[in-house]
């Protein structure tokens, strides 16, 4: 315990280990490259084993590991799922995952006001990706923007753009 104390106060090996490669990276690099479950098992001795895929439990250090002895499970694939959706960490992980499209289609799968995502596919690649948000304006911006379309309360819009000069729109009645 003591040496994880001092350990934990060396500004020198702290910084080393920041920009340092080891064990817990290359599986990580690897669980991202395979697409696979990987796991660690921790044994209450201090032994570590890992766990690819479907292969066999393994230490590198030729250790005999029993599965029945008390361990700890970690799911590195689980974890690197709850980092992947967190904002600043999906930017790192997911440009190694996944291609341009994928990552578009994603991107709007995380704003929370979309409805409808739509992609269209032709020969296997996404032709074109449309999604839907719905939202709600309310109070001055909403009597403000009313009166630039000349809008009544029983009146509906929807405007499109097919490019850049041109806009088009459909009013709608509604007589109760």
């Amino acid at each position: 315990m003591d040496y994880i104390e001092t350990s934990l106060k060396d500004e020198v090996l702290l910084y080393l280990l920041k920009y340092d490669i080891n064990y817990l990276t290359n599986l990580t690099i690897n669980c991202i490259r395979e697409k696979e479950e990987i796991g660690l098992f921790i044994f209450s001795d201090g032994r570590v084993g890992e766990i690819s895929g479907d292969k066999e439990l393994n230490n590198h250090r030729g250790d005999d590991l029993d599965l029945k002895e008390p361990h700890i499970y970690l799911s590195l694939t689980y974890f690197l799922r709850e980092f992947i959706n967190s904002e600043e960490l999906s930017e790192i992980f997911i440009p190694q995952i996944l291609n341009e499209k994928e990552r578009k289609v994603l991107k709007e799968m995380k704003n929370k006001n979309v409805k409808e995502i739509s992609i269209v596919m032709n020969n296997g690649s996404v032709q074109k990706i449309k999604s839907t948000k719905d939202g709600m304006i309310t109070g001055a911006k909403a009597d403000e923007i009313r009166k630039i379309l000349g809008l009544k309360n029983y009146q509906q819009i929807t405007i499109d753009t097919r490019d850049e000069t041109t806009i088009a729109f459909k009013k709608t009645y509604k007589n109760l």
